[in-house]
């Protein structure tokens, strides 16, 4: 199946509609927490191009920085509170337990 243009892209295709479910009950658990929390939604964030720019001439054009401002506009009803760190940071506060989201897990 995968050996034709049209096998490949029907794959191609799943895969993309299984990162979109993916991606949407993550953010339904980081919806959950900020409910619980005051309606303020922690994002961990961390410059990390092409994915996510935060600085330079090109920052705010990373893939993600897109996500994550479509999330923002579309839950209007939280509060957004961005936190810069680096990775070891991020995964040491997940281990911890903290209630955050990260855009590169969703």
């Amino acid at each position: 199946m995968l050996n034709t243009p049209i096998g490949v892209y029907r794959m191609i295709k799943d895969i993309k509609k299984m990162r979109l479910i993916i991606n949407l009950c993550l953010i339904s658990v980081c919806v959950t927490h900020a409910r619980a929390n005051d309606n303020q939604i922690t994002w961990l964030i961390t410059n990390w191009p092409p994915w996510m720019i935060l600085e330079g001439d090109d920052r705010g054009t990373g893939r993600f920085n897109h996500i994550l401002d479509l999330a923002q506009k579309n839950l209007t009803q939280y509060r957004h509170r961005m936190v810069n760190m680096n990775w070891s940071r991020v995964w040491f506060e997940i281990k911890e337990g903290k209630h955050i989201c990260n855009i590169f897990c969703l």
